[in-house]
């Protein structure tokens, strides 16, 4: 069984952020989702200091898929 990497992150606010943001924009879903999960990686990685291997653990994906996400959301170079 794998370990589970626990971090203090308040998704309801970022839930409701993100939410607010797409009413006020009309967003398509695409465009929501996008906006999700940009705004979640980027708090992830924050509270990991940047570190894309906590970060991936955390979110259950594997660095190289955090990696890829993290570049097409704009978030790493």
């Amino acid at each position: 069984m794998k370990a589970q990497c626990r971090l203090p992150l308040d998704v309801e606010i970022i839930i409701q952020e993100a939410r607010d943001d797409m009413m006020a924009r009309e967003a398509t879903l695409r465009e929501a989702r996008d906006d999700f999960e940009r705004r979640l990686i980027r708090v992830t990685l924050a509270k990991v200091n940047w570190n894309q291997t906590r970060a991936a653990a955390f979110l259950g994906l594997h660095r190289n898929t955090l990696y890829g996400k993290a570049r097409s959301l704009g978030i790493l170079s």
